[in-house]
């Protein structure tokens, strides 16, 4: 006997005796063990549940599957207020339902239909509907309705459903469910829903066809896991919900039903998968069902209105593709499902919202991707794809089917081209590291195969707050995480600057790389750029900013040593360049940590980076470039700080290219030159003009850098003696501004700027102002001086041995600048109107040419008081030739002209005044009074210690004063009256 039921015999007259006797005699209630007669029944999974007893008996082993054919049996309730007629009440309204309205037949079947009666629900169906037998499960109402009992959960033997039976039996028994589940809505409230089903499935294959939509609520669960096996025979869909439309959102009922799938395993290998049609449902639970062999279409597929699908620990298996989620299919779940063996696309998301956690993606062979995100209608997409595995394994069910290129896509539609709020984490990507294919020992069976796969996610739409990181991958043929088929539109559509944020840009294809914003902190300092052209070479190059702008994005230009302006407008290093029309890139800027493969081999630490001749980095700087960082580890590739040098740097001074004046060019390795105290390094060159000659002198300027032995400190021109003792020889050091041959020149203080130093430019003095300008002489040894070198200029005071021309002269003799080159001479040849004597002679000068001379630079002698040049206040001028004036006593001479005013004027009296030296001494005034007796002579002394050449005498009174006789001591003097005062002049 089966041990789902227990057998008692008794002998009870009545129920409530025979109950207490089988409570209290358990295994003793009589009857043989060849008669089932008398005995109690009960089978928990059987409907309607409770106790059977056996009224009689063939004799034989009871077969239990098939009680009526074996014993006869009635139905006993163990609560006897059951079999009496119930009180309905409305479970709408909560009302209790009047028997004038059963008997009006004003309860119908299309409006009230949910009653309750105390033992559970009820439905009201038309008598067709309901059959013809009353009994605890079906009470006879008024107006030809009944009311059917439903139960929480019923056996499938409820609606004739059996895997013994055969599939036509079996899809009438599901349609018999379908009608079973289907609410009907009140007439008052239109979206409230009432009804449905529990069917729960014991083990066995139950084999249908197609069958009937599913509508209402609903649950199928099998016992347990693996044990209920519903094959599908037919064509079309498995199993419908709802309804059959697909959309759009408006065109199905508004149900608000619920849907649950529980531990069952469906096949279709002819047919289609579960559909759950376009109708609103507010939850849709599928948890541990197996799909396999889905001949087409969808495992689940769901029409534009369905809500709140959860599919949970799943298992889908050698089907056609997986999971569709719909336009409007709202907070889609799948989690922890295992999706393997497909045909097509695993899981298609077209809903606003969507959860992929923790799934299993594999063998999956669409043209395109595992998971596709491909927003409809309603563009909200935050669409969370997170810690998922996405195998590596092929389709077994086809070996020589290509595994799709892709495990992710975001994809466009019509509807739009940006997705706003996604997120792919946590998720492991694995690819094989070949393709290959593996044939039986026969050549030709394919036993196994493995196909490789492009890049883990395909992106071609823009994003909004969107992130992709925290992934691994393994094997795939690049190492680009993220790819993309479509960049202009991704451009085009994404929010800038923080669309798409990545844990780190080495992972985004550089054909959008630009468009993406790293959110681990880096050594990376960046701006995005667009470039103006593509390169014409693979790898970083450095980029130049161009004038121009796109979508407020700096264009940048590549840096060429053959345009110099590209180099002097330097910007960064832009690492990758793909170009695509106004698609931004990250460059690199000043302070940025970058790692270059650089030369392909290794150089020290610190060794300087340029740009070379294409305008990547390099070690070895060609003949023009810029220093744009050094080397931070000592391997190839090299880890390089960017710091851009502030000049430009060559080998030699430039002889190409176009400049700007004031640009300058740093040597690469400074250049020295001279020696001794004209020793000088050259560390570059300054641009004097713009264009694009190059002239040492007129385009380009040396800068040059002295010895610190020779020179402590050029910020202070300080006066060196040179010997000991007494200074002899003084003389500053100065800085030429023009070449000098061999001799002695007198040299003045040039306005020109000092080319090298902070000391006195200086220049020949071979004119008028220049000669009187003069500060000292320059000795220039038989080799000559070039411009910029670094002289000692001789001050006055001065004596130098040197050689001067050979014309025999005699001791203090005047030396002249020469009025054509400037060159010390005895000639007294006029410069300009204005001789003057630079130094005289000390000793030598005779037939010899040697001659010790002293720098004097006396002041220039003028033939006659200036009328041209510039002059400053206080300026004296001394006159060419002595000329005496005036007359014996009161002779005197003009020696000069002293400048009254700063100017170029020349007005006597205005800007000059003559200086006069007397020659004649001025005359001694001696005073007076003559003898009180007219005649008598009065002696005066004079004190000159000479007899007086001249002697004049006024008188103060009334008469006459004069004198009588003159000698060296006195001068006698009478009057013609007496006591005459007088004032007497000698001289």
């Amino acid at each position: 006997m089966s041990s789902d039921f227990r057998i008692w015999r008794v002998a009870a007259a009545n129920l409530s005796s025979w109950l207490a006797t089988v409570r209290a005699l358990p295994n003793k209630a009589g009857g043989t063990s060849n008669s089932a007669a008398g005995n109690l029944l009960y089978r928990p999974d059987t409907y309607p549940q409770g106790l059977q007893y056996v009224t009689s008996d063939d004799g034989t082993t009871p077969n239990f599957l098939n009680l009526p054919g074996e014993t006869q049996v009635a139905t006993v309730l163990a609560d006897p207020a059951k079999t009496t007629k119930p009180q309905l009440f409305n479970i709408l309204a909560r009302g209790e339902v009047q028997t004038s309205d059963l008997a009006s037949g004003t309860l119908d079947a299309g409006s009230r239909t949910q009653l309750y009666d105390g033992a559970g629900q009820l439905r009201v169906v038309t008598n067709a509907q309901a059959g013809t037998v009353n009994n605890v499960d079906v009470f006879q109402l008024a107006g030809g309705k009944k009311a059917v009992r439903q139960y929480t959960e019923v056996h499938p033997s409820y609606f004739g459903l059996s895997a013994s039976n055969t599939d036509t039996q079996n899809a009438t028994a599901m349609s018999l469910l379908a009608d079973f589940s289907l609410s009907k809505a009140d007439g008052s409230i239109s979206n409230l829903q009432r009804g449905g089903v529990s069917l729960k499935l014991p083990p066995g294959v139950y084999y249908y066809g197609d069958s009937s939509t599913i509508k209402g609520n609903v649950s199928i669960k099998g016992t347990h896991p693996r044990g209920a096996v519903l094959y599908h025979t037919g064509t079309g869909k498995a199993l419908t919900f709802n309804s059959t439309i697909t959309g759009p959102f408006t065109a199905g009922s508004y149900y608000t039903a619920a849907v649950s799938l529980e531990d069952l395993t469906i096949m279709s290998p002819s047919g289609q998968g579960l559909f759950f049609g376009s109708v609103i449902q507010p939850q849709i639970a599928l948890t541990r069902v197996e799909m396999f062999k889905i001949s087409s279409g969808y495992a689940i597929d769901t029409g534009d209105a369905v809500y709140f699908m959860l599919v949970d620990n799943c298992f889908l298996h050698n089907i056609d593709k997986g999971v569709h989620q719909s336009a409007y299919c709202d907070l889609f779940v799948l989690k922890d499902c295992k999706i393997g063996s497909s045909n097509g696309v695993m899981a298609y998301l077209q809903g606003p919202t969507a959860r992929l956690i923790r799934n299993n993606f594999e063998a999956c062979s669409d043209g395109v991707a595992a998971v596709q995100v491909a927003i409809g209608a309603v563009a909200t997409g935050y669409i969370k794809i997170h810690e998922n595995r996405f195998g590596q394994e092929s389709n077994a069910a086809n070996w020589l089917a290509p595994i799709a290129p892709f495990d992710i896509a975001v994809l466009t539609t019509t509807a739009t081209k940006q997705v706003a709020g996604l997120s792919i984490r946590g998720n492991d990507h694995l690819c094989t590291i070949d393709n290959a294919i593996t044939y039986d020992t026969d050549g030709t069976t394919v036993i196994g195969a493995n196909h490789r796969k492009t890049a883990p996610v395909l992106l071609n739409v823009g994003l909004a707050t969107s992130y992709i990181g925290g992934n691994s991958m393994l094997n795939y043929p690049s190492t680009d995480y993220i790819t993309t088929g479509a960049a202009t539109v991704v451009r085009d559509n994404m929010s800038m600057p923080d669309g798409l944020m990545v844990d780190r840009l080495s992972g985004v294809s550089v054909l959008m790389r630009g468009l993406t914003t790293e959110s681990v902190a880096s050594a990376r300092r960046r701006t995005r750029v667009v470039p103006s052209t593509t390169a014409s070479f693979s790898g970083g190059v450095f980029g130049c900013y161009n004038s121009a702008a796109v979508d407020n994005y700096p264009v940048v230009d590549w840096a060429n040593y053959q345009l110099p302006q590209t180099l002097a407008r330097l910007g960064g290093y832009v690492e990758d360049v793909v170009y695509t029309s106004g698609m931004p890139m990250w460059m690199d800027t000043p302070g940025s940590i970058v790692t270059m493969a650089i030369n392909g081999a290794a150089y020290p630490v610190g060794t300087p980076v340029y740009i070379d001749t294409s305008g990547k980095p390099t070690f070895t700087p060609p003949s023009l470039s810029r220093r744009i960082g050094f080397s931070q580890t000592p391997v190839s590739p090299a880890t390089v700080r960017l710091e851009f040098a502030a000049n430009l740097c060559a080998a030699a001074i430039p002889t190409s290219g176009t400049y700007t004046a004031g640009m300058v060019v740093d040597a690469i390795t400074p250049i020295t030159s001279g020696s001794g105290i004209n020793q000088y390094t050259v560390t570059g060159w300054t641009r004097l003009t713009t264009g694009s000659t190059h002239v040492l002198g007129t385009d380009w300027q040396e800068n040059r850098t002295r010895p610190d032995s020779e020179f402590t400190d050029l910020q202070t021109r300080v006066a060196t003696l040179e010997g000991s003792g007494a200074a002899t020889n003084p003389y500053i050091y100065g800085e030429l501004a023009q070449a000098l041959t061999a001799g002695v020149w007198p040299v003045y203080a040039s306005n020109e700027q000092s080319g090298q130093t902070n000391m006195p430019r200086i220049a020949a003095a071979n004119g008028a102002d220049t000669s009187r300008q003069a500060i000292g002489v320059v000795v220039a040894p038989a080799g000559g001086q070039v411009a910029n070198d670094i002289v000692k200029v001789y001050l006055p005071g001065a004596e130098l041995t040197t050689t001067i021309d050979a014309t025999s002269q005699v001791l203090n003799a005047p030396l002249y600048a020469s009025a054509g080159t400037g060159l010390l001479t005895f000639s007294n040849a006029s410069v300009a109107g204005v001789p003057r004597v630079m130094a005289r002679l000390v000793s030598g000068g005779g037939a010899d040419t040697t001659a010790t001379i002293r720098v004097t630079l006396e002041a220039p002698r003028w033939s006659a008081m200036p009328t041209t040049g510039q002059f400053y206040q206080n300026d004296f001028v001394e006159a060419a030739s002595s000329t005496i004036l005036g007359s014996a006593g009161g002779r005197y001479m003009l020696r000069g002209w002293d400048r009254l005013t700063t100017g170029s004027a020349h007005v006597l009296g205005t800007d000059w005044t003559p200086v006069y030296v007397l020659i004649d001494p001025p005359p001694v005034k001696l005073s007076g009074t003559t003898s009180g007796t007219v005649g008598t002579t009065t002696t005066v002394a004079h004190g000159l210690g000479a007899t007086p050449s001249r002697v004049q005498i006024t008188s103060k009174g009334a008469g006459t004063v004069y004198f009588t006789a003159v000698d060296a001591t006195n001068v006698t003097v009478a009057g013609t009256a007496a006591s005459l005062g007088f004032d007497l002049y000698v001289s």
